[in-house]
């Protein structure tokens, strides 16, 4: 799942790409936003009230969590 974040910080336009072409094409329609990327849903999420997103720890390394 990709996700563009919005001005507010608090939602996010979203997509579902089935290829790489596809993950290009929601970035240049998004130029100015954050985009974050992650599993929908995770393994213990309900699949419609929580998306789990993994970000990089401060060192730009993404690990699954807890570590």
């Amino acid at each position: 799942m990709l996700g563009a974040l919005r001005p507010s910080g608090i939602e996010a336009d979203t997509d579902f790409p089935s290829s790489a072409d596809e993950a290009d094409d929601f970035a240049r329609d998004h130029p100015n936003s954050t985009i974050i990327v992650g599993a929908f849903p995770a393994p213990d999420d309900d699949g419609v009230n929580a998306v789990t997103v993994d970000l990089p720890d401060a060192d730009g390394v993404v690990r699954p969590h807890p570590h």
